[in-house]
């Protein structure tokens, strides 16, 4: 019984959060939104460049929201940066290093979703692709791979430049051929066909054909064989 009474107490809190989500002032109803559109957990250095908020500004808020009970975190970083003075240096930022945040619950993280419609969602997941990109190391990139290839096929509305094409075919080709490997051939048809959705057969024969070879092969494992025979057809049929 006791147990019930703490479960039932504990669902009651998140109740409450949920319905105080309204009352949280902008940056920081800013962040959640951002956070949402990062993932599952997110740090503080990508929350910052995305929302182009200044560090100090959202360190100090991110404290106030984990407070509240939106957030945890597990790193002690953060109140370096609260702390510190508001023109931090790099040499300081390296040393201190980032800090990582996820969503205290699922419910939470779910009442966040009404502060942001699908447009501006898409948009995040743009810029965050981008982001990561641009900023993580190879490694990194590779661990988070499948992340990036969702952020920006979430915004893939936004790409437009050459080189934002170039960059969403790439990872969804590494993305999905790391997926077969893995025996997630659901998942890596979903990649396969996102990212040849870019491409033509006079520009980019090649990297169709690569795709639609990976499909094909994805899609004979799980019996559908009369549209893997399509795949294989496709850059013939272009």
């Amino acid at each position: 019984r006791k147990a019930v009474l703490e479960y039932k107490g504990a669902e009651n809190v998140k109740e409450l959060r949920v319905q105080k989500s309204n009352n949280l002032d902008d940056i920081q109803k800013k962040i959640l939104r951002t956070g949402l559109g990062v993932g599952d957990s997110f740090d503080l250095l990508t929350i910052v460049s995305l929302t182009g908020e200044r560090l100090y500004t959202i360190a100090n808020e991110l404290s106030a929201v984990i407070n509240l009970g939106y957030l945890l975190t597990h790193d002690e970083n953060l109140d370096h940066y609260s702390r510190s003075s508001q023109n931090i240096s790099d040499v300081d930022l390296n040393r201190v290093g980032n800090v990582r945040f996820q969503f205290s619950h699922d419910r939470i993280r779910q009442a966040c979703l009404s502060m942001v419609n699908e447009e501006e969602l898409a948009l995040i997941n743009f810029k965050a692709g981008k982001f990561k990109l641009k900023n993580y190391s190879p490694s990194e990139i590779e661990e988070e791979i499948f992340l990036i290839a969702n952020h920006l096929n979430m915004g893939s509305q936004f790409i437009k430049e050459k080189e934002d094409i170039q960059n969403l075919v790439d990872i969804n080709l590494r993305a999905g051929k790391k997926a077969m490997y893995s025996t997630a051939y659901d998942s890596a048809i979903g990649y396969f066909s996102k990212g040849k959705q870019f491409l033509n057969f006079n520009d980019h024969y090649r990297q169709l054909y690569d795709f639609c070879l990976q499909g094909a092969a994805c899609k004979y494992q799980t019996g559908q064989y009369a549209e893997a025979e399509n795949d294989l057809n496709e850059p013939y049929e272009i």
